[in-house]
């Protein structure tokens, strides 16, 4: 079973560049992995980490075998990359929504993360021998407290110190960015890919050098396809806040009107009154008169100006408005004409149609 997964077991020659070159089974499958894994990525799909952790798991091994044990301590961070990733796509709200959704980096912490990128590859580029050294110290430590009696390989001094320094701080930067679903990623990646496509062309390794370019293509169409999302995510988001703005205006239009009606209404009442005494009422006929309008007029809230008989403040209810100014309207009409008994009908009558409609 391990010699399947060896690097000596060949799964086919390909005879691109010079002397052309042997894949083996255990990378064939760890390259197909990454393509399933970028590809669905791009399309969003969660189930994309699982074919990531596959990916990472055959290049250790690989790493493991031809010594590079640097870039073997890389594939850890990416297999926890890859298993948080996996969890925080998979949170959902509580209406089973994505909780992640794709969006462009805020400006401030684009710019943050532009100047650790380029301060972070400045460095690597100047001290990449000793730091890839000083990793393959701690993975050959690791690997023989683990008793795997690993001894310590001989290192040669890197050959694109800028290219390589720049391929591994932007895909650590990438594999963050992607986890939390933001756009970016997919613009470091293609960069990444590119850089990976110049430099095995340079070297003559074709076959790889034709792998990035598959990549790239998957790379620059999740940039499209996400650069498209995060657009219509911003769009949905500028509909839905003002229309939240214009409820609440409406609401409290709606509140101010029907205030204002039946204050209105108060008022001409009151004038009413006035006018009839001036008129030369008796005092028993404006006492009544008085009461009959305490009857019919309905109460305010002067604190917060609406209605005290619990009729709610929408523009729907200003049709019970009018249904109930309208009975009374006319029990004020019959109170004037001394129909007692009849203003008390109507009265009645406007109060249970207003009841009926709030219930």
């Amino acid at each position: 079973m391990m010699d399947f997964f060896s690097t000596s077991n060949i799964l086919v020659h390909i005879p691109l560049g010079a002397g052309g070159y042997d894949l083996s089974w255990i990378e064939a499958i760890g390259t197909l992995a990454g393509l399933l894994c970028i590809w669905l990525a791009s399309l969003e799909k969660v189930i994309n980490y699982p074919f990531g952790l596959i990916n990472v798991t055959l290049f250790a091994a690989i790493f493991f075998q031809i010594q590079l044990y640097a870039s073997l301590l890389l594939q850890l961070f990416f297999f926890v990359a890859n298993v948080y990733g996996w969890y925080a796509w998979s949170r959902q709200t509580d209406d089973r929504q994505a909780a992640l959704k794709i969006r462009w980096l805020p400006l401030p912490k684009a710019l943050g993360w532009g100047a650790v990128c380029v301060v972070a590859i400045a460095l690597m580029t100047r001290y990449i021998d000793p730091v890839f050294a000083f990793l393959t110290q701690i993975a050959v430590s690791l690997m023989n407290a683990l008793g795997l009696q690993v001894a310590m390989p001989t290192l040669q001094p890197d050959a694109f110190p800028f290219w390589d320094a720049s391929m591994m701080v932007l895909s650590i930067v990438a594999m963050i960015l992607m986890t939390r679903k933001y756009v970016e990623n997919w613009l470091l990646w293609v960069v990444i890919d590119i850089i990976s496509v110049m430099i095995f062309a340079r070297q003559g390794v074709y076959a790889m050098a034709l792998e990035y370019v598959i990549l790239t293509l998957i790379a620059v169409n999740g940039s499209r396809m996400w650069i498209a999302s995060a657009a219509a995510s911003a769009a949905r988001r500028a509909r839905r806040a003002p229309r939240g703005r214009a409820t609440r205006s409406a609401s409290s239009s709606s509140v101010g009107s029907h205030s204002s009606a039946i204050m209105r209404c108060s008022g001409r009442v009151v004038a009413r009154s006035g006018k009839a005494l001036s008129q030369g009422e008796t005092a028993s006929a404006a006492s009544r008169r008085r009461r009959v309008i305490s009857m019919l007029t309905p109460s305010v809230d002067k604190t917060n100006r609406r209605p005290a008989l619990g009729v709610r403040q929408n523009a729907h209810r200003n049709t019970v408005n009018c249904a109930q100014h309208v009975g009374l309207h006319n029990g004020l009409r019959r109170a004037f004409s001394d129909n007692f008994a009849a203003a008390q009908r109507d009265q009645m009558v406007a109060v249970a149609r207003g009841h009926v409609d709030i219930v």
